[in-house]
C-alpha cells in the first residue's frame, strides 16, 4: 500500500517537474516495490537522462528488465552502460541501490 501510494505523489510531482530525474527513479522503485517491473525499468529508463544517476538508474532499469523478463530490452541496456574504469560488478551493483 505504501509503495502505490508512492507512485501517486511521484506521478502527481513529475506532472509539475517532468525532468526530474530523481522523481523518475523513486517512481521506478515505487514501481517495483509493488512488483511492477516493466513499468519500474521505463521510469528508470527515464532517470537515465541525467548524468549524475546515468549508471545507478541503468543497472536499476536492468534489475527491473530481469525481473519482469524481458531479455532482449536487458541485452540492449546493459550493452549501452558505461561503467567507470576499474569499476568491479559489485562496486556497480551496491551504486544502484
Amino acid at each position: 500500500r505504501l509503495f502505490a501510494e508512492a507512485e501517486t505523489l511521484y506521478r502527481r510531482e513529475l506532472e509539475v517537474r517532468s525532468g526530474d530525474s530523481r522523481l523518475w527513479y523513486s517512481l521506478g522503485d515505487a514501481l517495483a516495490g509493488q512488483g511492477r517491473f516493466a513499468d519500474a525499468a521505463l521510469a528508470f529508463g527515464q532517470s537515465r537522462q541525467s548524468q549524475h544517476l546515468s549508471l545507478a538508474a541503468g543497472l536499476r532499469q536492468a534489475w527491473a528488465l530481469e525481473r519482469a523478463a524481458r531479455w532482449v530490452d536487458l541485452d540492449e541496456v546493459l550493452e549501452g552502460l558505461e561503467v567507470a574504469p576499474g569499476m568491479d560488478a559489485l562496486t556497480a551493483d551496491r551504486i544502484s541501490r
